[in-house]
């Protein structure tokens, strides 16, 4: 199966990124979208940008199904991405989403969230108080879309733990 990963706004992601791909590696083709903005730490994700080096990275995959593995703003770069084009994976496995930030950059998060869930699977994990929005803000938010599955985990921070997602990224594809 093919892998494409991507991580949050913060530079701290990079890591994030590399940990989720390197335990997908040994049995899977997995591959992190790496932001050009991580390498100035003052600077914030171009969202238009780092959409095209996601075009162009899945366009010079191999042929073949593929789920989207993302956190945070990846979330939202990888939504825009399956309305935008035919190219929809076959589940995008999502944490942490940015209910939060998607007000503060006037991204409207439930067209995003109505075009991709009539396109391809989505489950959303989300801590239960996450600061960016709660389990239950989430839950309450997608409640309206057959094909979007909320999964709670236990926590209120916005950080996600590379091994339990890899786990459960492995227990999805069976």
């Amino acid at each position: 199966m093919n892998i494409l990963v991507l991580g949050g706004n913060n530079v701290h992601n990079s890591k994030w990124v590399d940990s989720i791909v390197a335990k997908l590696i040994p049995k899977h083709a997995a591959k992190a979208i790496y932001y050009d903005h991580w390498t100035e730490p003052d600077k914030t994700i171009n969202f238009e940008l780092e959409y095209l080096k996601l075009v162009s990275t899945f366009n010079k995959m191999s042929n073949g199904q593929y789920i989207i593995v993302a956190k945070s703003a990846g979330i939202l770069i990888s939504l825009d991405f399956v309305c935008k084009t035919d190219l929809a994976p076959t589940h995008i496995i999502c944490v942490g989403l940015p209910i939060n930030f998607t007000s503060i950059i006037n991204v409207n998060l439930e067209e995003l969230l109505a075009v991709c869930s009539a396109k391809t699977k989505v489950t959303l994990i989300q801590q239960t108080n996450d600061p960016e929005g709660s389990f239950n803000e989430v839950s309450k938010l997608c409640s309206k879309y057959e094909n979007i599955n909320c999964i709670e985990w236990p926590g209120s921070t916005h950080d996600y733990d590379a091994e339990e997602l890899v786990k459960f990224v492995i227990e999805s594809l069976k």
